[in-house]
């Protein structure tokens, strides 16, 4: 069987559309917290994501590792570690973007609680980490300071 351009795109359109549904059933299980990266006071987007501002400042199982000044606010390196028990998610918010939350990462059961991403910061500003572990919510916050550039510009 010879494959010519007619049989060649019916089997890519095909193969596509059977890799893309598991994607759009991942998509579906796992709802997006649109209302909470939405918000644009920090208040509101804790209370989206979590149903609650009650949150454990300051703990000392989780570990920030990102620049206290950053030459631009486009792409700052963030890692962090986190020795919780039971932790499901962990969510990053800078105090004074325009929409605080910028991400929220889905811990599976069993894996250690290890992140490093780059964020991108509007101005000076103070990161929260916020860790939902056992039902419950922690918090550990570093000020960073932006000298040029951001989300803004």
């Amino acid at each position: 069987m010879s494959l010519n351009r007619r049989h060649f795109i019916r089997f890519f359109t095909a193969t596509t559309a059977a890799l893309l549904i598991p994607v759009h059933l991942f998509a579906t299980v796992i709802p997006w917290p649109r209302k909470a990266f939405s918000a644009t006071k920090i208040d509101n987007a804790y209370q989206s994501l979590f149903n609650s501002n009650s949150i454990s400042i300051n703990s000392k199982q989780i570990r920030l590792n990102l620049p206290k000044v950053s030459k631009t606010g486009h792409a700052v390196a963030v890692n962090i570690k986190s020795t919780l028990n039971e932790i499901e998610s962990i969510s990053l918010f800078i105090k004074n973007n325009p929409k605080p939350l910028v991400a929220t990462f889905q811990i599976p059961e069993g894996t250690i609680a290890d992140i490093s991403t780059h964020i991108r910061i509007h101005q000076t500003s103070t990161l929260i980490v916020v860790a939902k572990a056992a039902g419950e919510l922690h918090s550990k916050s570093q000020n960073i300071r932006i000298l040029s550039g951001g989300c803004g510009e």
